[in-house]
């Protein structure tokens, strides 16, 4: 079953960063967002890939890479996607009552 992880940096090698997940924990299909300043990435990890990091199109994770690559699948400047809108990643659905027009829900279930 794949996974979806959010992030706030596309490399550096920390926990906040896409490229500090352990390959070792990532399978293919595993999905990623990455909300940065002013930009939105939406990834999808490829294993086998073994493409060469090309950022921010391909991020190769820092350890134990193999040939499992993030691909990025979209981009969406942060203004115009998530301006005057609430984001919320959780495995629940949420209640009707805790919902308002224009949230963005991702279910990581």
């Amino acid at each position: 079953m794949s996974k979806t992880y959010s992030r706030s940096q596309l490399t550096g090698g920390t926990a906040e960063a896409l490229d500090g997940i352990d390959g070792a924990n990532l399978l293919d299909g595993d999905r990623a967002i990455v909300i940065t300043d002013g930009w939105v990435y939406f990834y999808s990890l490829n294993n086998p890939s073994g493409a060469e990091e090309s950022v921010p199109d391909i991020i190769k994770p820092d350890m134990n890479a193999d040939d499992k690559r993030w691909e990025l699948v979209n981009l969406a400047q942060k203004e115009s996607l998530l301006d005057d809108r609430r984001f919320f990643i959780q495995a629940t659905e949420p209640a009707d009552a805790d919902s308002e027009e224009g949230d963005i829900w991702i279910d990581i279930s």
